[in-house]
């Protein structure tokens, strides 16, 4: 099992895909967390000075 992971690890494809796959993966984490508030959801923190 561990000389596979290793075998995994040094393959340049196979680090290229998981590495993508890790980035989307918080980019789309992200966007859920932060992409679906409206503009005027909240109050602007600089408004009331």
């Amino acid at each position: 099992m561990i000389s596979k992971v290793k075998t995994l690890y040094y393959n340049d494809k196979a680090r290229l895909v998981s590495l993508f796959l890790y980035y989307l993966l918080i980019l789309i984490t992200l966007l859920f967390m932060y992409g679906f508030n409206s503009a005027n959801s909240g109050s602007y923190i600089y408004n009331e000075f």
